[in-house]
C-alpha cells in the first residue's frame, strides 16, 4: 500500500463537503492507495496525472492525483465543471 500526501489546497477542496460525499471520497482514496496504477491517466500537458470519478446525488466529481515513487499525491477534488482548467492552474 502506498503512502498519501496532499496538495496544500486539497483541504480547501474538501472543507465543506457533506458527510456522505466525504465517506465516498475516503473510500476512493483508500482504493487509490491500494493500487494507484489502475486508474485512467489524463492526456496532453496533464498526462502525468491520474483521475478517478465519484458520483454523488447525480453530480460527478473528480479526484486527481499523481504517483511519486511510493507516495500518491492527491491534487484536487471537485465537480467535473471546469475541473481541468482549475487543475492546470493548480499545477503551475
Amino acid at each position: 500500500m502506498h503512502q498519501a500526501a496532499f496538495h496544500p489546497a486539497f483541504k480547501r477542496d474538501i472543507k465543506n463537503l457533506p458527510t456522505h460525499l466525504l465517506d465516498k471520497l475516503n473510500k476512493s482514496i483508500d482504493e487509490v492507495l491500494i493500487n494507484p496504477f489502475r486508474f485512467d491517466r489524463l492526456k496532453g500537458e496533464l498526462r502525468e496525472i491520474s483521475k478517478t470519478k465519484i458520483r454523488h446525488l447525480g453530480v460527478e466529481y473528480r479526484l486527481a492525483f499523481y504517483i511519486q515513487k511510493e507516495i500518491v499525491v492527491f491534487l484536487m477534488f471537485s465537480t467535473r465543471e471546469n475541473f481541468y482548467d482549475y487543475l492546470r492552474r493548480r499545477m503551475r
